[in-house]
């Protein structure tokens, strides 16, 4: 599924300490976030919420390393 593959590949792009920075600004534990960015099933709002952050996280580091 293509969609697993995405996340997998977002989830492999983050920057070290992301991971941890998503579940410290959700409120969510690390090792729900860290599977829902292995492409692990999980509840379909804490994925949207994961992936939406990370998206955001990833968006900002590369702003600031492409500056």
């Amino acid at each position: 599924m293509k969609t697993k593959e995405n996340i997998i590949q977002l989830g492999s792009s983050l920057p070290l300490g992301s991971k941890k920075l998503i579940a410290e600004s959700l409120g969510m534990n690390y090792r729900t976030v860290d599977n829902i960015l292995k492409g692990k099933e999980a509840r379909v709002t804490n994925v949207m919420k994961v992936l939406k952050e990370a998206k955001r996280i990833l968006k900002e580091y590369e702003d600031i390393t492409n500056s």
